[in-house]
């Protein structure tokens, strides 16, 4: 079961969907951390060690009006020497596509719970196999369902998640897409919208871009959460553009 969970310190609800550890995983593996043996005594290469040059610029504090908050921008970070782990090639093996026994999200893929993507030529949508969100027909939250306890706050959440398949050809990405085929995904997202956005309380359509940010599968793809509740952020933002400010006159 899938939940919310009150941080008191943050005054905020997070997501727990412990079921989403168990997702097929096909995206990129990390590559041997360990540091070289010696590598401490190479002050040219390495800034921490004795003797080591390191970078400075100046930062800075932004304001974000609708949060309310302010973010640390240090853009010298950037240009910091890296020498921790790279990532091996995450490219897509050529005819990947066609590989249906091994990518679920390819026409004709069979998925973790069994079932099989049919052989589409376009888009493709389907209800995700591990969702942080699913809906049993009760849109409203239950106060029954909430733990009293101050410390510790959660109740259920419902929803549904949805995998939006861009294109069959798993060697494509959104950038060399043809205009066509763009227009049929900006098609698709409508669409989802029109659907949902008056059952839910929010509806987010997002793509999880590379390893680096969870994405399982190199499959072009993107991500559709819809819930009964408007998450943190959203829901700061939006009370924030309510209240009279002269940032919005």
């Amino acid at each position: 079961m899938n939940h919310r969970r009150y941080n008191p310190l943050r005054e905020e609800w997070v997501i727990v969907a412990a079921n989403r550890v168990n997702r097929p995983w096909q995206g990129a593996t990390e590559a041997d951390t360990k540091t070289k043996a010696g590598f401490t005594t190479l002050a040219t290469i390495n800034p921490l060690a004795p003797g080591g040059k390191r970078a400075n610029a100046m930062n800075h504090r932004r304001y974000n009006p609708l949060r309310e908050e302010w973010v640390i921008v240090a853009a010298n970070r950037v240009n910091r020497p890296w020498q921790g782990a790279t990532e091996a090639d995450t490219k897509t093996k050529a005819g990947f596509t066609t590989l249906a026994t091994i990518n679920p999200l390819a026409p004709g893929g069979k998925r973790a719970n069994g079932k099989t993507s049919p052989h589409y030529t376009s888009t493709y949508v389907f209800e995700n196999d591990f969702p942080s969100l699913t809906d049993d027909g009760n849109r409203d939250e239950d106060p029954s369902e909430l733990v009293s306890d101050q410390l510790y706050q959660s109740h259920t959440i419902r929803g549904t998640c949805r995998v939006l398949c861009y294109h069959p050809d798993s060697e494509l990405s959104m950038a060399r897409m043809s205009i066509e085929q763009i227009e049929a995904v900006i098609d698709l997202w409508i669409a989802q919208m029109d659907e949902l956005q008056s059952k839910y309380e929010c509806v987010q359509i997002f793509e999880n871009k590379g390893a680096v940010v969870g994405c399982s599968n190199p499959h072009p793809h993107g991500q559709l959460w819809a819930s009964n509740f408007l998450p943190t952020y959203p829901a700061k933002e939006y009370n924030t553009q309510k209240v009279p400010s002269d940032f919005y006159r």
